[in-house]
C-alpha cells in the first residue's frame, strides 16, 4: 500500500519567484508561488514547486480542495507526513514560524 498524506497549504501567487515562507506552528505550509491566480496556473505552479523541493512525481500531487482559493489542501503520494515537513523545512532552511505576516 503507498504512502499518502494531506497538507494544508496558503499560497501568495503572483510573486517575484517560488519561495516557502515557512511552516506555521498549526501546520500550514506558506508558499509564494510566480504564477499569476489566472485558469489555474497557480494551481500548476505550486505543483510543479512541490514535485521539486519534496523530489516526488508531479503525478503523485494533487490539490483536494481549495482549487479557487488561497488556503488549499495537498495530497502527495509515496512519501510520509514527517518526510514532507523534513523537506520543507530544509527547504525554508529549518525556520518554523509561529507567525508570518505576508505583506
Amino acid at each position: 500500500m503507498e504512502t499518502n498524506c494531506i497538507i494544508t497549504v496558503h499560497i501568495s501567487p503572483g510573486a517575484r519567484k517560488n519561495q516557502i515562507i515557512g511552516i506555521m506552528t498549526d501546520g500550514v505550509v506558506k508558499i509564494k508561488i510566480s504564477a499569476p491566480p489566472v485558469e489555474g496556473k497557480a494551481n500548476i505552479g505550486l505543483v510543479k514547486y512541490l514535485s521539486t523541493v519534496l523530489s516526488v512525481p508531479v503525478s503523485k500531487i494533487n490539490i483536494v480542495r481549495g482549487e479557487k482559493s488561497h488556503n488549499k489542501q495537498v495530497r502527495i503520494s509515496g512519501i510520509s507526513l514527517d518526510d514532507v515537513y523534513i523537506r520543507l523545512k530544509l527547504a525554508t532552511e529549518g525556520k518554523l514560524f509561529s507567525e508570518i505576516h505576508i505583506s
